[in-house]
């Protein structure tokens, strides 16, 4: 079966922790089976980027999804955020997406440029550098969720969704001036 999105969440890392709010929202939209169809998911990956880039990966070069959108929890903050870039050291993956449009007009949504200092970013930035060594037709977005309240969380799941719809609408448009291109050629 070919899949459009591979969405990604990681397991708990820290003692208090008893989600992971990235995880959570996954597993409460598939429950109520609210993510788009074509859907495959890579839950509870572990806390090691090494380790969660060979699960990842193989999922990536099995299936080739047009999107990749992995989940974080971002336990400081109080928005849904869809990380622009990733840095090591000094080096940094600026994403071609552009994620300001992904997240303009939404509700307690930000655009980020700043992706963390733990396995988070430094997961977001293999998989941007990875996906351009490889060729891959994958697009990748790293959306840090804040933690989930009876208070945030519809609104949360609604502008999660809705940066899903975006996402595919933006596959289906370079598709379609792709198909336009090699037309009029």
């Amino acid at each position: 079966m070919p899949y459009d999105i591979l969405f990604t969440s990681f397991d708990i890392w820290l003692p208090h922790h008893t989600e992971n709010s990235g995880d959570r929202l996954l597993a409460n939209l598939q429950r109520h089976d609210r993510l788009p169809p074509a859907s495959l998911l890579v839950r509870k990956l572990p806390v090691d980027t090494q380790q969660a880039l060979v699960e990842v990966f193989d999922r990536l070069r099995r299936f080739r999804p047009q999107w990749a959108i992995c989940c974080g929890m971002a336990e400081s903050r109080t928005r849904l955020t869809v990380e622009g870039r990733a840095t090591c050291g000094d080096r940094s993956q600026q994403n071609p997406v552009n994620v300001l449009s992904l997240v303009s007009g939404l509700p307690m949504t930000d655009a980020s440029y700043h992706a963390g200092n733990f396995v988070c970013n430094d997961f977001y930035y293999r998989m941007l550098s990875e996906i351009r060594h490889r060729n891959l037709p994958t697009q990748c977005i790293f959306v840090h969720v804040p933690l989930l309240t009876e208070e945030n969380r519809d609104t949360i799941e609604a502008a999660f969704l809705e940066i899903c719809r975006r996402s595919i609408e933006k596959s289906v448009d370079i598709h379609r001036r792709s198909i336009d291109a090699k037309v009029s050629t």
